[in-house]
């Protein structure tokens, strides 16, 4: 995404949530969509959809999610249990992502998931659901922080 595409929708953002322009919000912002290769198309939507339902500045991780309808990390995490299920009552062989099964085998204590004693079944799913969503939300974390200049890096790791 080129400057002049990403810096209108920017600035709308800004005054929408009256936040004040400053160079390292902005380059934060930028080179965070940079990170995730998001399109000109996505970060307009992302902005569009924010800004009707917002009521705070969106972090970097929304405006993607919002822009390519990822429905979020709950959401991912729903999919990914969907998944884990039909494969274990052979419904699917589709196959389980690396995530979905490092975080299945944790919540089932690596124990097979056909194994699971029914009235386990929602704990295991509530644990699985939970560990999957924060996962993926370190991994976006990840992705950002990296997007960082390695000055505000060094800030940002002196401040905590």
């Amino acid at each position: 995404m080129k400057e002049m595409e990403f810096k209108p929708w920017w600035e709308l953002l800004l005054e929408r949530f009256r936040q004040e322009p400053t160079d390292f919000l902005s380059r934060f912002y930028a080179q965070s969509m940079k990170a995730q290769n998001v399109t000109a198309a996505e970060w307009a939507k992302g902005v569009q959809a924010s800004m009707y339902l917002d009521t705070f500045m969106p972090s970097p991780a929304r405006l993607v999610e919002l822009g390519r309808d990822v429905g979020g990390f709950e959401s991912q995490a729903r999919e990914a249990w969907e998944l884990a299920m039909d494969r274990s009552q052979g419904r699917s062989e589709e196959p389980l992502p690396q995530l979905a099964r490092k975080v299945l085998n944790r919540a089932t204590n690596g124990q097979n998931v056909s194994h699971i004693d029914f009235k386990q079944l929602p704990f295991v799913r509530k644990e699985f659901m939970a560990a999957y969503a924060d996962e993926l939300q370190r991994e976006a974390v990840g992705r950002n922080a990296n997007a960082l200049p390695s000055g505000a890096r060094r800030e940002l790791t002196n401040a905590t």
